[in-house]
């Protein structure tokens, strides 16, 4: 049985700040959730046919011991009473001790700890390679400590708040820490995957925007909105349909972060909406704005880049802002401008999707940093080469599709690459 840590807190905002805080701290999305009576979570997946029945079930899946038999009832009456649960699933004891510090800051009602002296010593999920933790050892109390907290924190009072019933750990589970030092970087494995993985990333991606609908199909509108205006500045100029297209292809991968989410969400049986899905966009949300921030500096060189090829190799120049905005570009242009455009375009493209084929669920759902999640989509792509050019394939025939039909397909195209983009991290990387 693995090592479990569920917190009491007295609502659902309070137990969703946890959860954030957690994931921020490097916790994956898939050992963290939050179970409420408006938002179940994993607990729906269970097959009891009332909410009190799902929670029991779920907790009674997590705590299978004999003298733990009563706390699957009791959490799940707590439920009932409006209270929320985080439960974390730690793998070893660094990821223990940070989670509990986590919990223990947040002041919940009760804590339960389950199996917390056999997890071993595996590597954490944290966003380093170094020793977060130097020292863990287990011994039985001396000094009236009856629970981790007391030999963590004998300074903070952590009883149950408001007389409801504590949730004690069992006996000679204490751990007592010293923390070391935290560096910033974490090890990010890859997986090899077959050629024509791509096809089975794309039917699971329809499937979750088949259950989604709404909620998915709000993303394409949007996205469809922004190639829209792309194609209003360029509809008269054959230069900038070009530069429509390949621009969207530059900034796409950071369009994928509200699918992704949705996807995530979906597997992890969280509740979902479009609201929900925006919670994506806050998780580690630096780090996104810095591969936001590099995809739109990548942009710009390829206006540039493609304006100096122009001049110093075809001895032509790119439309004025005139030209741009009122027309009159369609009798001057000629085909070295056409494939300077299209040409230095196409590499910056392969650049980007190089660089990003996975690094925004990378970045929202494990809190990797940028340059370990770029460093990931590189491996990922050398790794896969095949896979990774039917994959591009793809998204580049299906964002043409998208673009070919005045953009009605892009409502669809969009947010199938999103969820689609999700399969494919999950895939690809450990």
């Amino acid at each position: 049985m693995s090592t479990v840590l569920t917190a009491v807190f007295k609502d659902y905002d309070a137990a969703e700040r946890v959860r954030v805080a957690l994931i921020h701290d490097g916790f994956p999305t898939d050992r963290v959730s939050v179970i409420a009576l408006h938002d179940l979570g994993r607990a729906r997946l269970q097959p009891a046919d009332s909410p009190h029945g799902k929670c029991v079930q779920y907790f009674r899946s997590l705590l299978g011991r004999e003298d733990e038999r009563d706390y699957p009832e009791l959490l799940a009456q707590r439920i009932d009473g409006g209270a929320a649960t985080v439960t974390v699933l730690p793998r070893g004891a660094v990821e223990t001790a940070r989670a509990t510090n986590i919990i223990q800051a947040a002041q919940p009602e009760d804590v339960l700890g389950h199996d917390l002296e056999n997890h071993g010593w595996e590597r954490a999920a944290a966003r380093h390679n170094n020793v977060w933790a130097q020292h863990v050892w287990f011994e039985p109390s001396t000094d009236g400590a009856h629970c981790i907290y007391c030999r963590m924190f004998p300074h903070i009072e952590h009883t149950a708040h408001g007389g409801a019933p504590a949730l004690q750990l069992s006996p000679g589970s204490e751990v007592a820490v010293e923390p070391a030092r935290v560096a910033q970087s974490q090890r990010i494995d890859v997986r090899r995957v077959s050629m024509f993985q791509s096809f089975e990333w794309l039917r699971r991606g329809w499937d979750d925007l088949w259950h989604l609908r709404s909620s998915s199909l709000m993303y394409g509108v949007l996205i469809a909105t922004f190639g829209a205006v792309l194609l209003i500045l360029g509809s008269s100029h054959p230069y900038f349909v070009a530069a429509a297209v390949s621009g969207y292809l530059l900034v796409g991968p950071i369009m994928t972060t509200g699918p992704c989410e949705l996807s995530r969400r979906r597997a992890a049986g969280e509740r979902l909406g479009f609201d929900e899905s925006l919670h994506g966009m806050t998780r580690n949300r630096q780090e996104l704005f810095k591969f936001g921030a590099l995809l739109a500096v990548i942009a710009i060189v390829w206006f540039v880049a493609s304006e100096v090829m122009l001049r110093s190799i075809w001895h032509s120049v790119g439309p004025t802002l005139a030209e741009t905005l009122w027309g009159g570009f369609t009798e001057s242009a000629n085909r070295a401008q056409l494939i300077a455009y299209i040409g230095s375009g196409a590499v910056l493209a392969a650049l980007v999707f190089t660089l990003s084929v996975v690094a925004v669920p990378l970045i929202t759902d494990r809190n990797a940093t940028m340059t370990d999640a770029i460093w990931a989509s590189i491996k990922v792509t050398f790794w896969n080469l095949p896979a990774m050019l039917v994959w591009s394939a793809l998204i580049v025939a299906l964002t043409a599709f998208g673009f070919a039909t005045m953009l009605i397909g892009m409502v669809f195209v969009a947010p199938l690459l999103g969820h689609a983009t999700w399969h494919a991290y999950r895939d690809l990387v450990e």
